[in-house]
């Protein structure tokens, strides 16, 4: 694969899913277009003997580990407290402790080498038990610690914020009923976190997603009692032999101008700027159900034509006119790009999953 610009200067980009994938997420960092201006990228893909583009996740995100390595990158990682048991298979970081917590010796965590400040998007996939967590420390005092734990008793429900302040107990909770958000223990769970710090110098995590399985905790929090300038990502285990897991950990800011869109095979797509931002010309428009086996319900927006293309970009299907809902009992199962227009303006985009 190679992105090129208008100048044919290779991009860095980063690639979420396998090549072989019948879809792939790719990431690239824009630059900021003038008002009135525009932007060309090109996607150039196929050929074995072709120079590629550098698939530089740190040219992307502001951190990024995706654990490609043999041993853990210690320019990004640092253990804290000693009695860590770190291993790395497959892409796989596995973090567990060499003591159990009867040994007086809980002091013990993994953080990012790397604090942060600024009101951060911490995206993740994690597998983790019941004594193995993820959360946050303070960048101001090793002791100071938030982890995110499941209720007792309520099967793959986090809903605890536990509280460390010393190096000997197991802390408290300072609330047991947020977020409440379905995370399947011992399974891998695709996590998007929205942190900052706020007003108060308080760690606040406005959002929760578990993008695996559709769901969004926005409610937000404030996590009592400490106040710190920034914060590291940890991850922690009181019980020897209670793993947690990571397949890859990225953050980038929240205040950027995030654009997305979505591209079939010689398809052109073009993002227009405006007052120096990033506008979205080509937003990707909610469906459902998504898979779908007949009826597609559409967003209830204007559009007065639609069609739907293969990855090939073909039409299989195409109407005039408002629709609210789309028959597409009749087409082979595979992924189509659904589009809506208004006189002449293509509004949006949507990948659908035919079954």
């Amino acid at each position: 694969m190679r992105l090129v610009n208008n100048n044919c200067e290779a991009v860095d980009f980063y690639v979420d899913t396998a090549f072989t994938s019948t879809e792939n997420r790719i990431w690239l960092s824009l630059p900021a277009i003038p008002a009135g201006g525009s932007l060309s990228m090109r996607l150039y893909y196929g050929r074995p003997d072709a120079d590629s583009s550098v698939v530089n996740g740190d040219a992307i995100f502001t951190f990024i580990d995706d654990f490609t390595a043999d041993t853990l990158n210690t320019q990004k990682w640092e253990t804290i407290g000693e009695y860590a048991e770190l291993s790395i298979s497959d892409g796989i970081l596995t973090y567990s402790s060499t003591l159990n917590q009867t040994s007086n010796s809980r002091f013990k965590f993994m953080r990012s080498k790397m604090s942060f400040s600024d009101s951060m998007w911490v995206d993740m996939a994690v597998w983790q038990t019941n004594a193995s967590h993820y959360g946050f420390s303070s960048a101001d005092s090793l002791l100071e610690r938030f982890l995110l734990r499941y209720i007792s008793g309520a099967n793959d429900t986090i809903g605890i914020i536990a509280v460390i302040n010393d190096s000997l107990s197991n802390g408290y909770a300072t609330v047991t009923n947020w977020p409440l958000m379905y995370i399947p223990r011992s399974k891998m769970n695709h996590l998007r976190l929205k942190v900052y710090i706020n007003a108060d110098n308080k760690l606040y995590i406005k959002e929760i997603h578990n993008l695996t399985h559709g769901i969004t905790s926005s409610s937000g929090h404030v996590l009592e009692p400490f106040e710190m300038s920034g914060w590291h990502f940890i991850l922690s285990s009181f019980s020897q032999g209670q793993k947690v897991k990571l397949d890859y950990v990225r953050m980038w800011p929240v205040n950027g101008n995030d654009t997305s869109a979505v591209f079939a095979l010689d398809a052109e797509v073009m993002q227009a700027g405006g007052s120096n931002a990033i506008d979205r010309m080509l937003p990707v428009l909610s469906v459902h159900p998504n898979p779908v086996t007949d009826q597609l319900l559409l967003p209830n927006i204007r559009h007065d034509e639609g069609y739907l293309t293969d990855l090939f970009g073909r039409k299989v299907l195409a109407w005039s006119g408002q629709k609210e809902g789309l028959d597409v009992g009749d087409i082979p199962a595979g992924i189509y790009v659904l589009h809506l227009l208004d006189r002449g303006v293509v509004l949006g985009q949507a990948r659908v999953v035919k079954r």
